[in-house]
């Protein structure tokens, strides 16, 4: 292929491109008015074509892209403030393939996989420290199996998908790693029995639920496991909060 040396802008791209013909790969570049170079990168027949560079006005990368007649094609690296990498990204014919990753400060907070533009198979989240937060899994774009939630390296739930939908046993842990409420989904709708647990695995409250809807009054619990009326009030989620966080 030719190459012609132009200058032009990004709103001119088509034009410029246009008069050189469909086999020609056309440089363009566009600057601010102190000629610092904002963007640079080719096109083929009015398209881009080839490597796209965009910059700061205080010269640092913005973003980095690899094209193929007008679609993303290969990497694109997208930058924060600072120059440091935000998002990496892999494409194919202008959709998401492959891994995608984010980061913040320069450290992983998310790490996926694409196929055809839609999330296929793990997918795992990160906090600053580098903890993991979230485990899920994708089947053409919906969570399916297992997913898990993490707080300080802890898992505090785990449920089961079914194509986008809940699907199976739900469960809540505290911090110490004990149950605090198991349930069961079908169809993202509860099923079964809804049960919550006082710190150190006596039932608190168990509510049987049909469709999503409860079948009958709540039995209820004290902490030694015993029942009580099931009109005794029920703790408050402070309550149930402050004792799982007491671990007690």
């Amino acid at each position: 292929m030719r190459t012609v040396d132009t200058l032009t802008t990004f709103d001119t791209i088509e034009p410029i491109a246009s008069e050189h013909g469909a086999d020609v790969l056309v440089p363009i570049v566009e600057k601010d008015d102190n000629g610092n170079v904002l963007m640079h990168g080719t096109t083929l027949g009015g398209q881009l074509h080839g490597v796209l560079l965009k910059s700061s006005e205080a010269g640092k990368p913005l973003m980095q892209a690899e094209f193929s007649r007008g679609k993303l094609q290969g990497r694109m690296t997208l930058y924060d403030g600072n120059g440091l990498p935000a998002q990496v990204s892999d494409y194919r014919e202008g959709l998401l393939q492959g891994q995608m990753r984010i980061y913040s400060y320069g450290k992983c907070i998310s790490d996926q996989q694409y196929i055809q533009g839609k999330l296929e198979g793990k997918s795992l989240t990160y906090d600053t420290a580098g903890q993991l937060t979230s485990m899920l899994h994708f089947v053409a774009g919906e969570l399916h199996g297992v997913v898990e939630f993490y707080s300080q390296g802890d898992c505090v739930r785990r449920a089961n998908y079914k194509m986008g939908a809940l699907e199976g046993e739900s469960v809540d842990f505290n911090r110490h790693g004990e149950v605090v409420q198991r349930s069961n989904y079908r169809s993202n709708l509860l099923e079964g029995y809804l049960t919550r647990y006082w710190p150190g695995g006596k039932v608190m409250e168990r509510t049987l639920y049909a469709q999503g809807s409860p079948e009958t009054p709540t039995d209820r619990f004290n902490q030694e496991g015993s029942r009580v009326d099931r009109n005794f009030e029920k703790p408050t989620f402070l309550e149930r909060l402050k004792h799982i966080l007491r671990g007690d």
